[in-house]
C-alpha cells in the first residue's frame, strides 16, 4: 500500500497534511479578525475588547478561523505547495495595492495638510469643504477610504509598480525637504510625515519579502546544525508564534 500523495497530484493528502493546511489556514484567518478587529474598534468605535462576556470580539474571530478550518477539511486534495502559491500571489496582490494606497494617502494629506496650514482651503473651496478637512472622520471616509479602494483597483491591473519604488518617493521627498529648507526657507511639518509615512510602509513591505525571500537575519547556532525537516518545523513553529501576538496585543 502506498501513502497518500502530498504532491501536486491532486489525490488525498495524509490527515498530517490537512491538519498542518488547517492551522496555517486558521492562522491567516487570525490575522484577518485582527485587523477587522482594529478597524471596528478605531473606526465605528464598537467595544472589541476580549473578553468571555463580550460576544462581538468572539465573533469576529471564531467565524474566520472556522472557516478556515473547514476550507482545509473541504479541499483534501490541494498540496501544501499549491496552498504556498495560492497565498503568495495573494501576498503579491495586496503588497501592489497597498503601496498604491500608501502613495495615494500620502499625497493626499499632504494636498490637505498643506491647505490648512497655508489658509487656502478657504479661498479654493466652498465653506463647507473648507470646513470638514479639519475634521478627521471626514477626511478617512471621504479621502482615504475612496483611494485605498482606487489603490486595490490599481493593484489589480498593474503588474510592475511595487513597495521598491518606495525608496525612490522616500528619497525625492527627503530631497524635496532640503530644496524648500534651504533653498526657499520654507518647511512645514507634514512634509517630514510624509517621510515617516512611507518609511513605515517601506520597512513593512520589505519586512514581508524578506521573510519570503528567508532574507532575514536569525541566530543560526543551532538552526544550522538542523535537517531541512527540522528547519521547517521550527520556521513554521516561529511564524505561528508571530502570527499569534496580534491577539494578545489586541485585548
Amino acid at each position: 500500500m502506498t501513502a497518500p500523495d502530498t504532491g501536486h497530484t491532486g489525490q488525498p493528502q495524509a490527515k498530517s497534511a490537512v491538519t498542518i493546511r488547517a492551522v496555517s489556514w486558521a492562522l491567516l484567518a487570525m490575522l484577518l479578525a485582527f485587523l477587522t478587529n482594529n478597524v471596528l474598534n478605531l473606526s465605528f468605535q464598537s467595544d472589541t475588547q476580549l473578553r468571555w462576556n463580550n460576544p462581538l470580539p468572539m465573533l469576529v474571530y471564531l467565524i474566520p478561523m472556522l472557516a478556515a478550518i473547514l476550507f482545509a477539511r473541504g479541499t483534501p486534495g490541494t498540496a501544501l505547495r499549491q496552498d504556498a502559491d495560492r497565498i503568495h500571489r495573494l501576498n503579491l496582490y495586496l503588497v501592489r495595492s497597498l503601496f498604491w494606497g500608501v502613495f495615494l494617502v500620502g499625497m493626499a494629506d499632504v494636498a490637505v495638510a498643506f491647505l490648512r496650514v497655508e489658509g487656502l482651503a478657504e479661498s479654493l473651496l466652498w465653506e463647507g469643504a473648507a470646513k470638514d478637512l479639519n475634521k478627521p472622520f471626514f477626511v478617512g471616509l471621504k479621502i482615504h477610504i475612496p483611494l485605498l479602494v482606487f489603490g486595490f483597483i490599481l493593484g489589480a491591473v498593474t503588474r510592475t509598480a511595487g513597495f521598491l519604488w518606495l525608496a525612490l518617493l522616500i528619497v525625492v521627498a527627503e530631497l524635496a525637504i532640503v530644496v524648500s529648507r534651504f533653498v526657499f526657507s520654507y518647511e512645514q511639518a507634514f512634509m517630514g510625515d510624509l517621510v515617516r509615512y512611507w518609511y513605515a510602509a517601506l520597512f513593512l513591505f520589505a519586512s514581508a519579502y524578506t521573510l519570503y525571500d528567508e532574507g532575514h537575519v536569525r541566530v543560526d547556532i543551532v538552526y544550522a546544525g538542523l535537517r531541512s525537516a527540522q528547519k521547517a518545523m521550527q520556521t513554521s513553529l516561529g511564524r505561528s508564534c508571530w502570527a499569534c501576538r496580534p491577539v494578545g496585543r489586541s485585548s
